[in-house]
């Protein structure tokens, strides 16, 4: 069984998604599997998928939001740790190593996450999530539910690894609350268990 389940939700995005399963593909540390869950594309997602890789797990369902997916994912899912991955975003080369090293040299750590970078033409890019100061000042330290809320360090669920048991522990992703269930998330977690941060984009 491998010690990392990777998931990635995706819809209608076919033509970006194999840039994601590259950075995927690229990673330093190598025991994990891929997971995509479709929330019901239009588009030839299905084809790409399996094209790209036979060994990837496809799994369709009807369209009910990228919270529904992730919980899907993680019910597929055979790892210790959970790592999300957005079917736009793209990781460089040590984002599972540097997390996954995290958990060992911390193993009271319930979620672990890492930095990154705003890339493209739109008005974020290019641009770091959390800037070097405050990336520095919270290196390799627990980060409370206090700074979760209110300076909101964590850019998205493809920069986070959590523990498997922890996350069906507290009962998954809402999939009522739209767009803020990750947050919604994070704070549930940082109340009862410890997260910590690792200076890596």
């Amino acid at each position: 069984m491998p010690d990392v389940s990777v998931i990635i939700p995706t819809f209608n995005n076919a033509l970006l998604l194999p840039e994601t399963l590259d950075g995927i593909r690229r990673q330093s540390f190598r025991d994990f599997e891929v997971i995509v869950v479709d929330d019901g594309s239009t588009d030839n997602t299905a084809e790409v998928v399996k094209r790209y890789d036979p060994a990837i797990i496809y799994c369709y369902q009807d369209n009910r939001g990228p919270a529904a997916a992730r919980n899907k994912g993680v019910n597929l899912a055979t790892g210790d740790y959970i790592a999300f991955c957005d079917h736009d975003d793209v990781w460089n080369e040590r984002h599972l190593e540097v997390l996954r090293t995290c958990f060992s040299a911390h193993s009271t750590t319930a979620l672990a996450f890492d930095n990154a970078q705003y890339f493209g033409d739109g008005e974020l890019g290019p641009k770091l999530h959390l800037n070097r100061e405050m990336s520095r000042l919270i290196s390799d330290r627990i980060v409370s539910s206090k700074s979760l809320l209110w300076e909101y360090p964590v850019a998205s669920m493809s920069v986070i690894m959590v523990k498997k048991a922890i996350f069906e522990k507290l009962g998954a992703l809402n999939e009522r609350i739209f767009a803020l269930d990750d947050l919604h998330f994070y704070l549930r977690l940082a109340a009862r268990e410890e997260v910590r941060y690792i200076e890596y984009v």
